[in-house]
């Protein structure tokens, strides 16, 4: 099927969480035009924001937390782009 819609417009993937290594190949494999993973990179952002806030709750100010949020986010979308294009 995503041969068929291939031939008539690009495909864009909405929501890349929940997606399968399997899945992700066949992605590739018929060059799908977008991939949206800002879902995932959010997951990754908040999970560690939540971890941060739960191993210091006497701490007030959420900026002590971003900088490893922000490289869990970061981490994340490394990890999702090579794995789309490497």
């Amino acid at each position: 099927m995503l041969l068929k819609l291939r031939r008539i417009s690009p495909l864009v993937i909405h929501g890349f969480s929940g997606v399968s290594d399997t899945d992700v190949q066949q992605l590739r494999k018929h060059h799908i035009g977008k991939v949206n993973i800002g879902t995932v990179i959010r997951q990754a952002f908040g999970y560690t924001l939540k971890e941060g806030y739960a191993k210091h709750p006497e701490v007030y100010d959420r900026m002590t937390f971003m900088e490893e949020a922000m490289e869990a986010a970061t981490k994340k979308a490394i990890e999702k782009i090579n794995q789309l294009w490497n």
